[in-house]
């Protein structure tokens, strides 16, 4: 009898214990779930905007997500289009957004511009060009911002948009 005692007493620590561990790590596995996890991806859409005696354009088509459970708010920053010599006009599209929940967003497409776009676009010559996207984002705690970065480049041989950064 006397060690029935300190054996239900140290099982009841010990399952009290597990409770507590269980139950905090499933409050972390929710928080974890609950903040913004914000991401990008760049495309390039080829559009046939006149007839086909004239060459296509080339849009670069930037999108925001968010693969959290809980929305990004004001988002504010910018998306950078530029070539390092300069093969592509340089084009700057502000990002100012209240609210970024599940469902993806667009960034207004922008047109390839430069003198070797067409030849590099379609495969005759090699092109250089990149994409920098920077913004800030309310997440939790609502009291700090938190910021985004990407770089994304566009890949000769497999004719897209990749992501290095």
């Amino acid at each position: 009898m006397n060690l029935a005692i300190p054996i239900i007493s140290a099982l009841a620590v010990l399952v009290a214990f597990l409770a507590y561990r269980v139950g905090r790590r499933q409050w972390n596995l929710g928080v974890a779930k609950a903040i913004p996890k914000v991401g990008t991806w760049v495309r390039i859409d080829k559009r046939q905007e006149q007839s086909t005696a004239f060459s296509p354009s080339y849009y670069m088509v930037a999108t925001i997500y968010n693969e959290g459970e809980l929305p990004a708010k004001q988002l504010k920053g910018h998306c950078k289009l530029f070539s390092p010599i300069n093969e592509v006009k340089q084009h700057t599209i502000p990002i100012i957004r209240e609210f970024l929940g599940s469902a993806p967003y667009e960034l207004e497409p922008c047109r390839l511009e430069g003198t070797t776009v067409d030849v590099g676009m379609d495969g005759r010559q090699d092109i250089r060009f990149n994409v920098d996207i920077e913004f800030e984002f309310f997440g939790i705690p609502d009291d700090k911002p938190q910021k985004y970065s990407a770089k994304h480049e566009w890949d000769n041989k497999n004719r897209q948009m990749i992501k290095i950064e």
